[in-house]
């Protein structure tokens, strides 16, 4: 089966993972039942895999979330206030803008009702 293309999720043969070997002192080797001392990355026909031998990779640490505040306001209560404060005095601009309008209109009625 040499000629199948290796997943990602297929483990190596190897006897670090085999259930007839048993680790020895030394890291490098291990103990085959078959062949005796060998190291840890020897592959052998008799290969069986054990499952709790496996050490499986630790997950990646998530990040917590920042917050992104979508309005630009940096402060929860504070920008709201700040915000409703700018929308009544942009409404109040536009008030005002009305009433000059309407006074000038009522200055120009008045002069040509007197002129």
């Amino acid at each position: 089966m040499s000629f199948m293309k290796k997943t990602k999720y297929e483990i190596e043969k190897i006897c670090a993972f085999c259930e007839k070997s048993e680790k020895i002192f030394d890291d490098d080797n291990m103990l085959c039942e078959k062949y005796g001392v060998v190291p840890c990355t020897y592959k052998c026909r008799s290969f069986s895999y054990d499952p709790l031998k496996r050490v499986p990779p630790r997950t990646p640490k998530i990040r917590p979330l920042e917050y992104v505040d979508i309005d630009g306001d940096s402060d929860g209560d504070k920008s709201e206030k700040a915000a409703s404060d700018t929308r009544n005095s942009d409404i109040s601009d536009i008030k005002d803008k009305e009433n000059i309008e309407n006074k000038e209109e009522n200055k120009e009625n008045t002069d040509a009702e007197n002129g």
